[in-house]
């Protein structure tokens, strides 16, 4: 896969990300809404490294490589939390870090932004975990702030895991026969009224 180059679907998104610099500078939000948050996050991700990078694109390479171990060294830390076994978490990570699907923003240098949302948001499942144990307001900011950046870094990536978020909070509310619903509805507003406006906006200016 790392052998592979540039791709057709990579020459596409920089030469989009190079048509649009300066709409992307000078109103990012437009952008957002015409082409749609997925394919912005691509147009925006890469566009940056052809700002950082110019025509030396073994660095875009090299940034999705990075990404890519920093979202696999942030799932340990998360898997452990969750499965309280250091065996259990190593395998887990390692296994992502082999895995041939795992590996596929490695082949489209275009999509490197998922590796960077998926490390926001094992990031924010790692915060979500300790807002659970004891909802505390800098963890709500927290939480917040990183549901904002997952969101804009790989919509695609953070969707499947609203649902997850669902079904714990239902499982905790009738655990404990709905004693503790005031903090259920204060992590459920810190994660999803950012989405909400921001789904509204979209909507609005469509």
């Amino acid at each position: 896969i790392i052998g592979q180059g540039f791709t057709n679907e990579d020459y596409v998104g920089l030469f989009g990300a190079r048509l649009l610099k300066d709409k992307i500078i000078s109103d990012p939000i437009h952008i957002w809404i015409e082409i749609g948050p997925h394919d912005a996050s691509h147009i925006f991700y890469i566009g940056f490294l052809d700002f950082l990078f110019g025509e030396n694109y073994n660095m875009y390479l090299y940034s999705s490589i990075f990404l890519k171990i920093v979202a696999t060294l942030l799932l340990y830390p998360l898997i452990l939390l969750i499965s309280k076994n250091k065996l259990f978490a190593f395998l887990g990570t390692f296994l992502y870090g082999i895995s041939y699907p795992s590996a596929g923003a490695l082949y489209l240098y275009v999509v490197g932004n998922e590796y960077l949302g998926v490390a926001l948001m094992n990031l924010f499942l790692i915060s979500y975990y300790f807002c659970v144990k004891k909802t505390k307001f800098w963890l709500l900011l927290l939480i917040l702030l990183l549901t904002i950046l997952s969101y804009l870094a790989s919509p695609v990536r953070i969707f499947p895991v609203f649902a997850i978020i669902f079904l714990v909070e239902a499982f905790i509310l009738f655990r404990n026969k709905f004693l503790n619903f005031l903090p259920s509805v204060i992590r459920l507003i810190s994660i999803f009224l950012p989405i909400t406006i921001i789904a509204l906006a979209n909507f609005n200016n469509l």
